[in-house]
C-alpha cells in the first residue's frame, strides 16, 4: 500500500470514483525481471494505463477497468527523438555561439522576453542581468536609437514582423546589431 505505484493507482481509482469519467495515468516504467534463461536481469517496459467507468442501466457505476498497455517502443522512441533534439539544439546553440547570432522569445501576451546564451554573449551580460521583457532589452540600446527599437516593438505587439538595427548602449565602440523577428500568433 505504501509503494507509489500502488498510491498513484488509488488515487486514479478515486478520481473515477468521485466525477465517474476515464482516467488516464502518467506513462509509467516497469523493469521487469527476466527469466534467467534469458540472461535473468531486468527489462525496461513503459506502461501506459486507463481506467474507464462501468455504468449499468441506471447510470450506476458498477465497476471500473482497469486497461493498461505496452507502450515501450512508442516511449522509447520518443526518447530517442528526444535525444536528437538535444543533440540539434546544441550543435545550433554552438553555430550561434561561433556566428556571433543570437535568439530570443518574445511572448506578446505577457510582454516576458527569453533570450539565448549567444545573445547573452553579445549583450556582455553578467548573470542575473538578462532583460526579460521589452522595456528592459531597450536599456540595452543606445540611447539614440531606442525611439525606432521601440517603434519596431509595437510594430511586433501589432502583429507585424519587425527588422531594425540599433546600437548597443556601451562607452567601448560602437557595435551595430541586425535584429529581425517573425511573429507567430496562437
Amino acid at each position: 500500500p505504501e509503494a507509489f505505484g500502488a498510491g498513484a493507482l488509488r488515487a486514479s481509482l478515486e478520481r473515477v470514483l468521485k466525477t465517474g469519467v476515464p482516467d488516464r495515468m502518467a506513462v509509467t516504467r516497469y523493469d521487469v525481471p527476466r527469466p534467467a534463461s534469458e540472461g535473468g536481469g531486468f527489462e525496461m517496459r513503459y506502461w501506459s494505463t486507463v481506467n474507464l467507468p462501468v455504468f449499468d442501466r441506471q447510470g450506476k457505476m458498477y465497476c471500473i477497468v482497469h486497461k493498461t498497455e505496452d507502450v515501450t517502443d512508442q516511449a522509447l522512441s520518443q526518447e530517442e527523438a528526444r535525444a536528437r533534439m538535444r543533440y540539434s539544439d546544441e550543435r545550433f546553440r554552438a553555430a550561434l555561439l561561433a556566428s556571433g547570432t543570437g535568439t530570443f522569445n518574445w511572448y506578446l501576451c505577457d510582454r516576458s522576453l527569453y533570450i539565448d546564451s549567444a545573445l547573452e554573449q553579445i549583450f556582455n551580460l553578467s548573470p542575473g542581468q538578462k532583460p526579460d521583457n521589452d522595456d528592459r532589452f531597450v536599456e540595452w540600446v543606445h540611447p539614440e536609437d531606442r525611439p525606432r527599437v521601440r517603434l519596431a516593438f509595437k510594430h511586433c505587439r501589432d502583429g507585424q514582423d519587425m527588422s531594425v538595427e540599433f546600437r548597443l548602449a556601451r562607452p567601448d565602440p560602437e557595435q551595430w546589431l541586425a535584429c529581425k523577428a517573425k511573429v507567430f500568433r496562437n
